[in-house]
């Protein structure tokens, strides 16, 4: 994954890709060519950010982190639902 230079680029990228600055060709064409260049490490990052999607970022784990952050606007305590994980 290749991503321009944003903090919450960053965040999502870090350890499974790339980031180049924004505006920055030379540096996106050095790492598009380093990531054509190594097909083996360009798998084994895709494998890794698959893997972290799939973890953190399910539409479970996105409308808790929403909700969560609704509630601290708020500034209302967060309900607990028991068994809010388990699904049939």
């Amino acid at each position: 994954m290749i991503s321009s230079e944003i903090p919450e680029n960053r965040e999502l990228v870090d350890g499974v890709g790339f980031t180049v600055g924004v505006r920055e060709v030379e540096g996106l064409a050095r790492l598009l060519v380093r990531v054509l260049d190594n097909p083996d490490e360009a798998q084994e990052l895709g494998q890794r950010a698959r893997a972290r999607v799939a973890a953190e970022y399910t539409w479970d784990e996105v409308s808790r982190r929403t909700e969560a952050f609704y509630y601290s606007v708020l500034g209302m305590p967060q309900p607990v639902r028991p068994y809010a994980d388990q699904r049939p």
